[in-house]
């Protein structure tokens, strides 16, 4: 059987809270702008948007959350602080975001405690039970619940055990105790029928957890009876979320009874409550259901038509999760990607003034890419804001499924050319660097100058054949390495030269198989790769080599990627420690290996060979 739930405990907390959600989002949103309203009145308005954004758009609820905070540090009163920072636990809580739900739970829990709030100190506890249950760390969960029944005792409010005992039932049913989960279950009950009126969407949610159980039971009939009397209570508060869920479980219970047409007709009112929510996902479980009833009927071409909708709308949730995940991953790389070309900024520099305090014009080049890489990263942000906007035409829901496919495959691709287009710009930006650094290498006398132009020169040309095949690619994500490696030798044959400028026509013999490379680990690997070869070409040939080769052999092993980089050149001494060698090339590969979580070995026989597993 498949049960449609809530995170209850969650829905419980803000029922509990002090705002109500009947109100009109658009009244609230005008009322805030009204200069007359004080700055109590409007806290209590935030209160109202954040309660109507909780449940269907975290991130605005999130906003307003951290402007109430804003404004309550302005109210002189701790109460207020108090609500705010239990607000953003609340939203954090939903969001699986546990570290920020923890430290405002705890500051609420102390401004709570100094206004002698017990109501406020118990669902903080309560709340943080509620986490430490989802993490099913159940020593932490029930620890929170004994404080939580502390406070409610000292304080002489039966009352304040509803919360407590529905977090602890709630825990329980997440261990499989079923017995145990519902005798808590009950004793809220009992609680209830002291107090007729009190709290009645909370009321409903215990009948529901009650059909959950019962269906643990395989005990369906029994199920149906806490569902419909859960459907009850929603129908009188008006709460279409809680009778959209309710329907969906008692269709299911229904459709596992094999009594079809009651099972249908709870699906279609899931359906009609969702398109009244105008909600994606009770549309989507709604057409779920539909999809297994017929199937379970085994009426395959209304199976078929209902599987068809419920997949279109699931890609829909889907793709709004990607799309504000692929914004947050692209930031984090950007601003990692940043982090990494500074510091080897650093070391150019730090190089540089050691060997020659007086080569002022080596430190104006390194500044000059230091200013493109800033440039670099701005054009990248701005670039991704449009993404971000792009993304948000995915939302748009047509009434007919055949447009609504074709906008969203239009979508898509606009999001994909956008991301080319920020790998194309990121590498033309390169290209200009490894320019300047070329046109400043020319002019530059100095040998030790001249040297670490090229090698910074090299290495952000290594950089730039990366977005280079990000963009060209059709896995717009990912790097083809043996493409990647063919690209790499080509610039090395074109642009390399030896300490007396001679070029060297130097074999290469490269067997790699097809490998997919995320860019976390494509661009270490690029550039390991390119200080090697650069290294043979330098250091390697002298006149008693006719034919210089260079081999790279690069293999799939199990779960890790193995290289295999030698040439014929001279060789290295039996005692050679690269990490003790004490040259930047050396170092910034000790610094990439790290990074991909690498091994390697070196040969010391009459050549040159070197193997990387990561």
């Amino acid at each position: 059987m498949y049960l449609k739930t809530w995170t209850l405990f969650f829905t419980v907390l803000f029922t509990l809270s002090l705002y109500g959600q009947n109100d009109s989002l658009s009244f609230y949103k005008n009322r805030l702008n009204n200069e007359s309203l004080t700055q109590v009145d409007k806290f209590d308005v935030l209160g109202k948007i954040i309660v109507h954004y909780k449940s269907n758009n975290s991130d605005s609820a999130l906003l307003y959350a951290n402007l109430q905070l804003e404004l309550a540090s302005k109210i002189d009163a701790k109460k207020y602080l108090a609500k705010a920072h239990s607000s953003l636990a609340k939203l954090y809580l939903y969001a699986n975001d546990f570290a920020n739900c923890t430290k405002n739970a705890f500051i609420a829990i102390e401004l709570f405690k100094s206004e002698k709030n017990s109501e406020g100190q118990v669902l903080m506890h309560c709340l943080l039970g509620q986490m430490f249950a989802s993490k099913k760390e159940f020593s932490n969960c029930y620890n929170s619940y004994e404080k939580a029944t502390s406070i409610a005792i000292n304080s002489g409010d039966e009352k304040l055990k509803l919360p407590i005992f529905i977090g602890i039932g709630n825990a329980k049913f997440l261990e499989k105790k079923f017995d145990e989960a519902s005798k808590y279950f009950e004793e809220c009950l009992v609680i209830f029928e002291k107090y007729p009126g009190f709290d009645l969407e909370s009321k409903a949610t215990i009948f529901t957890n009650l059909g959950n159980i019962q269906s643990g039971y395989e005990n369906d009939y029994e199920s149906i009876a806490f569902y419909k009397k859960s459907l009850e209570i929603y129908r009188s508060i008006n709460d279409l979320y809680g009778e959209s869920l309710t329907m969906f479980n008692i269709g299911d219970a229904y459709m596992f009874l094999n009594e079809f047409d009651s099972a249908q007709y709870y699906f279609e009112l899931n359906l009609e409550v969702g398109k009244q929510l105008k909600s994606k996902e009770e549309i989507y479980y709604a057409y779920f259901g539909l999809t297994n009833l017929f199937t379970r009927k085994k009426d395959f071409e209304n199976a078929l038509k209902f599987q068809v909708l419920s997949s279109a709308y699931k890609d829909s949730l889907q793709a709004a999760k990607y799309d504000r995940s692929v914004v947050e991953m692209q930031k984090k790389y950007e601003s990692e990607q940043s982090q990494k070309a500074l510091e080897i900024a650093e070391l150019e520099i730090a190089k540089s003034r050691e060997n020659k305090l007086k080569d002022a014009s080596l430190i104006r080049v390194l500044w000059i890419g230091s200013i493109s890489l800033l440039v670099i990263l701005c054009v990248v942000i701005y670039l991704y804001s449009k993404v971000s906007k792009a993304s948000n035409l995915i939302k748009v829901q047509s009434v007919e499924i055949s447009k609504y496919n074709q906008n969203m495959d239009k979508t898509l691709q606009q999001k994909e050319i956008l991301l080319k287009e920020v790998h194309h710009r990121v590498k033309n930006n390169l290209q200009i660097i490894a320019s300047l650094l070329n046109l400043q290498m020319n002019r530059v006398d100095n040998l030790d100058a001249k040297k670490a132009l090229d090698e910074s020169r090299s290495r952000v040309q290594a950089i730039a054949l990366m977005h280079k095949g990000l963009y060209q690619d059709e896995h717009y994500n990912k790097v083809d390495l043996s493409s990647y490696l063919k690209e790499l030798v080509s610039q090395q044959k074109l642009f390399s030269f030896t300490a007396d400028k001679v070029s060297k026509e130097i074999n290469y013999n490269l067997k790699v198989e097809p490998i997919l490379l995320n860019i976390d680990d494509a661009v270490p690997v690029g550039l390991i790769l390119s200080e090697l070869i650069s290294n043979s070409i330098k250091h390697a040939f002298d006149a008693t080599i006719t034919t210089p080769e260079i081999s790279i052999s690069i293999a799939r092993m199990e779960e890790k990627v193995k290289i295999i980089y030698k040439d014929n050149g001279v060789g290295v001494s039996h005692n050679f420690n690269y990490e003790n060698d004490g040259s930047l090339g050396f170092e910034i590969i000790s610094a990439l290996i790290e990074q991909i979580n690498g091994s390697l070995n070196f040969s010391t026989s009459s050549h040159f060979q070197m193997e990387l597993i990561f």
